[in-house]
């Protein structure tokens, strides 16, 4: 029985690379291009269900050109004519430059298109010189094979060199690389493996083997993407559940659950409360979007101000908390004194820019054994003192008030 030269390619490499033995053509007519459209359904619903993930759109896109790819091979018979063996040696390409795309996505790189467009004229130099002037299939397969793989290669330095926000990210770069390496081995093992004359290459061990190491490549490369946005989901999502929509401060939730059960245990020396001057009066004078504002603002100088090892939290209306890491009460006082400093030289309110918003604080020495609970009450006895005494001041347990003129002046 004569053997029919049908296509077979996985996800990233071309099909019509393998010429197969009658009885196995029907498997992999069916099979493969079913594992393909699987992969790109999978990539196609979870970049629906988790959003803003354009990378799983691009893959999903470069699965399904491949299975196109296939079915224009199939269609196209063992000798086809020069349009169509272009038009699927394209397809293959494209599918190519849609996964480069998908993993630069991810990694916020870029293609070059300069290098997409010199690949893909010279593959369809190679493709018209081996259909017209001399008909070769096993070199047009080649060819097609090591464009691909040129093009998979561009990306692979850029993806690398990006930085890595989640382990599913290094995972899915070492499989990208991993599957861009076996796509190079393709056409080595079309031109030296292939026996004259033309005969089942399916049946040989090193094509077959290549084929499936690739297809479970593939398979778990989609997985790692998958992850890659499931993690960037979750953490977006515990982003939002952590912190205060207005100021992007931590909110009390998270506060209190980095914090506790003791703030002395987890590093925290100074724990201090402050709270917004006359702040109903701005919203009742201005209306609640000046109120807003002045809050954003306030949120934004405690975050330029304060170091990133600190906790900054908004508890609710205008009363905030700042928990110091490995700091003196000396130290704090410094950064309260920068903080009223900064304020004094703000702009809060442009219906009227010579007002100024002020704050009263109150700090207290974090104990060892003191739960988060009772230093914030000790904290907020005091800020509330520092109201009772003239507001726009600090308190410090066991000190004097301190204004801010005096604690820039020891500042």
């Amino acid at each position: 029985m004569p053997y029919q030269t049908k296509p077979a390619l996985p996800p990233s490499m071309p099909m019509s690379e393998v010429p197969m033995h009658a009885t196995s053509f029907h498997y992999y007519a069916v099979a493969i291009p079913v594992f393909l459209l699987l992969l790109a359904a999978a990539c196609t619903i979870g970049s629906f269900f988790l959003r803003a993930h354009r990378y799983l759109l691009r893959q999903a896109s470069s699965y399904a050109l491949v299975t196109l790819a296939f079915a224009t091979d199939v269609f196209g018979g063992t000798t086809p004519g020069f349009l169509v063996a272009a038009g699927a040696a394209s397809l293959y390409l494209l599918a190519a430059i849609y996964a480069a795309r998908a993993i630069a996505i991810r990694m916020g790189r870029t293609v070059p298109s300069y290098a997409l467009w010199a690949i893909g004229m010279l593959m369809l130099g190679g493709i018209a010189w081996y259909t017209l002037h001399t008909p070769d299939p096993v070199a047009r397969r080649a060819i097609v094979a090591l464009s691909m793989a040129m093009v998979l290669s561009l990306v692979v330095p850029r993806v690398w060199r990006a930085p890595q926000r989640h382990t599913a990210d290094r995972f899915a770069v070492t499989l990208f690389t991993l599957g861009t390496l076996l796509m190079w081995l393709r056409p080595v093992g079309l031109l030296t493996a292939m026996p004259a004359p033309l005969g089942p290459l399916t049946e040989i061990t090193f094509l077959r083997v290549n084929l499936m190491v690739l297809l479970v490549v593939i398979a778990i490369y989609t997985a790692a993407l998958i992850a890659c946005a499931l993690a960037d989901s979750t953490a977006k999502l515990r982003a939002e559940r952590d912190h205060d929509g207005l100021t992007n401060l931590v909110n009390r939730q998270a506060f209190e659950e980095g914090c506790t059960p003791t703030p002395y245990a987890r590093g925290f020396r100074v724990l201090v409360m402050c709270d917004l001057d006359h702040f109903k009066g701005i919203n009742d004078q201005y209306g609640h979007a000046a109120g807003d504002e002045v809050l954003r603002q306030f949120g934004h100088i405690l975050q330029s101000l304060v170091r990133e090892a600190d906790v900054t939290a908004r508890l609710g209306g205008d009363e905030f908390v700042l928990a110091l890491k490995h700091t003196t009460v000396e130290q704090a006082q410094k950064l309260i004194a920068r903080i009223q400093a900064q304020m004094a030289r703000a702009c809060w309110c442009p219906p009227e820019p010579q007002r100024q918003v002020t704050a009263s604080f109150g700090m207290v020495r974090l104990r060892a054994q003191e739960h988060l609970q009772e230093a914030l009450q000790r904290a907020d006895q005091l800020m509330y003192l520092a109201k009772k005494t003239g507001r726009n001041c600090l308190q410090v347990e066991g000190a004097t008030t301190i204004n801010p003129d005096a604690a820039l002046t020891t500042a």
